[in-house]
């Protein structure tokens, strides 16, 4: 890869650089602080402020210069994700949305301007990078040597922060450790060739099938490309096959003699295993993007960004059983997610861009690099149908270097004036706002998550005191949801009930169901509060709803069946109860089970009720208990 010739050189804007992807990845996989979201945001933030400043003088005499459709495209995309914060019910993650993308957008454009001014560039952030790259690597040999090859992979790689976020990192990092294997500098080539292969064997390890299938297509990419091409030569195109095939090949193979990938296959295809309560079974995903899709026809300008999560169980067309609703975080495809919050025409325009992108590629003479840039993108875009990867601010940030040198003239001296925009200093450094803003709201972000971790812990050993302080300090404008979505003010609320402040914590549980209105668990609890107080009335709909969002939901179930029998509707009673699927969970269940019958035996005998037909298909496990099922059919058949 050949950037523009040098025209104004600034070793401390390089020195930066380096600096920024050296240090990234370590921060941002670093186990050493906890939670370290907001630290990989607030690294990112912090060195493109520096960035920006070290960069003056270059943009004074030299403003961007990128085709004025790209331009118009990236503040289109960035003024209709805006659009976002006024859709959202909570406000404040979509600004945080809406700065972020901001950010990386506005650091996309200085670098692009920066690495046609500066000789060899991409060559010092793939030193960078490499170094950065073995440094994790070895820290993973570490943690396998340490706790045995043979323990849960995810313990090891949460530490990585998460398995799907080290593979997609690993897949972005080849085409800078093959730049670093053409350094002149002998030590630098062996770290470079050193990276690739353990990278290689640790993708392989990590057993992330959205990434093996990334290479899979990524390789098809990069073989046109390759043989697209009039000025690939014949070796080249014979040496790709042979690779290509025997590619193939093992891949065969390994799929034959692997029971376990075998099953894996299966599962993908027939979308079994349902039952499991992860969200990585592939039925399960399934599901998840129909409701997406459903939440798009209502929504296609978005419903805030930050937002799906709060929606989901709305649009949710599958039970998800007691408890496992609040651990469905994410869409698990990057674009419904994005079109679910920020509407379909961003979604179409970040589609138009990479379209363009790749254009661009495939009209560059094939060389190693641009090869490998081919295959990392492609492999990307891929991954984003099936894994989150713009969740994390390091993968996002190789991302976005991979499309900058991408788009770079492949040569210099065909690139001309005509179609461009000129961007004028002042508006490179309006770009100070949204860094400003992304620096910020990672600051209370880091304090949020700190205050919610302190709030879990207090929860686990009971001391309701402490609960509400740091729930109470973990809630603010800009987040008032935890990582289960539960609002923070439903944490607080509960614990103040429980004191024997009744009023005050109603009241608290209902601003926390403004923060997330289709949360089923402050739903049920605001039930079960006004039950406690005989409030039916008040206490009905708030568990009806809870009940529509998830009909599985036991809890508020059970609790709705308490509310008929306190009222004597004791056939209404039945029928919920026997909607009931899994009836081992609670002993509460038979409890209102036989609470039930055994007011409706009393009524059948009065002659106060008529029973309708299916309350007659009767609970086994209730009536072999009493021993007494045949006769209590004949009672409700004299009846009816």
């Amino acid at each position: 890869m050949k950037p523009i010739p040098e025209q104004s050189q600034n070793k401390l804007t390089t020195v930066i650089i380096f600096a920024l992807f050296l240090l990234m990845p370590i921060v941002h996989h670093s186990g050493l602080l906890d939670p370290v979201m907001p630290i990989r945001n607030l690294t990112f933030g912090l060195f493109t402020m520096v960035f920006l400043g070290a960069t003056f003088k270059s943009f004074k005499n030299s403003p961007i210069q990128l085709k004025s459709h790209v331009i118009w495209l990236l503040l289109g995309l960035i003024l209709l994700s805006g659009i976002s914060i006024f859709l959202s019910i909570n406000k404040g993650e979509a600004i945080f949305h809406w700065v972020r993308l901001t950010s990386f957008v506005g650091f996309g454009l200085i670098l692009y301007q920066y690495a046609k001014q500066t000789k060899g560039l991409f060559g010092k952030v793939s030193v960078a990078v490499s170094i950065s790259h073995l440094v994790l690597i070895f820290v993973a040999i570490n943690q396998h040597v340490e706790h045995g090859f043979n323990t849960d992979q995810y313990k090891i790689f949460s530490w990585l922060a998460h398995k799907n976020q080290f593979s997609i990192y690993l897949l972005l990092t080849i085409p800078f450790l093959l730049e670093a294997s053409r350094n002149k500098n002998i030590v630098v080539k062996i770290l470079a060739f050193l990276g690739l292969l353990l990278g290689s064997f640790y993708i392989v390890f990590t057993r992330t099938r959205s990434v093996w299938l990334a290479i899979l297509i990524g390789g098809i990419g990069l073989f046109i490309y390759l043989v697209s091409s009039k000025s690939t030569t014949k070796k080249m195109k014979r040496l790709v096959f042979i690779l290509v095939g025997a590619g193939i090949l093992i891949g065969s193979l390994g799929i034959v003699s692997s029971s376990e990938l075998r099953n894996k296959v299966k599962e993908s295809i027939y979308f079994s295993d349902y039952t499991t309560s992860s969200a990585n079974s592939a039925k399960v995903r399934v599901q998840i993007w129909k409701s997406t899709l459903n939440m798009i026809k209502e929504h296609p300008f978005g419903v805030g960004g930050g937002n799906w999560r709060i929606h989901y169980p709305k649009y949710s067309t599958t039970p998800h059983g007691k408890k496992r609703d609040v651990f469905i975080q994410r869409a698990h495809n990057e674009y419904l997610q994005l079109a679910a919050e920020f509407g379909i025409a961003p979604i179409l325009i970040l589609i138009v861009l990479l379209t363009f992108l790749m254009i661009h590629l495939f009209q560059q003479k094939p060389n190693l690099i641009y090869g490998s840039l081919v295959f990392s993108i492609i492999g990307f875009i891929i991954t984003c149908l099936f894994s989150f990867p713009t969740e994390r601010p390091l993968v996002l940030l190789l991302f976005v270097t991979l499309i900058v040198f991408a788009s770079l003239p492949q040569n210099t001296e065909l690139e001309t004036k005509k179609g461009l925009i000129r961007i004028h200093v002042l508006g490179v450094y309006a770009l100070i706002i949204p860094f400003g803003l992304f620096i910020y709201i990672s600051t209370i972000r880091f304090t949020h998550e700190l205050e919610a971790t302190k709030s879990a812990k207090y929860q686990q050993s009971g001391n309701k005191s402490k609960v509400i302080k740091h729930s109470g300090n973990a809630d603010n404008f800009f987040y008032s949801l935890d990582p289960f979505s539960a609002p923070h003010k439903y944490y607080v609320g509960m614990e103040i009930f429980q004191q024997g402040k009744h009023e005050e914590g109603i009241n608290t549980l209902e601003e926390a169901l403004e923060a997330n209105p289709y949360h089923i668990h402050t739903l049920n609890n605001l039930g079960s509060m006004h039950l406690f107080l005989e409030h039916y009335q008040e206490a009905k709909p708030y568990l009806n709803q809870s009940i529509q969002l998830d009909s599985s939901f036991h809890e508020a179930v059970m609790n709705l069946s308490l509310l008929y029998i306190k009222t004597k509707q004791y056939e209404e009673s039945a029928q919920l109860l026997f909607t009931i699927q899994d009836r081992t969970i609670d002993k509460k269940f038979y409890q209102l089970l036989r609470v039930t019958f055994n007011n409706l035996e009393h009524n059948i005998k009065t002659n106060k009720v008529v029973v309708s037909k299916t309350n007659l298909g009767v609970e086994n496990a209730y009536f072999s208990s009493r021993g007494n099922r045949k006769e209590f059919e004949r009672k409700c058949m004299k009846v009816l």
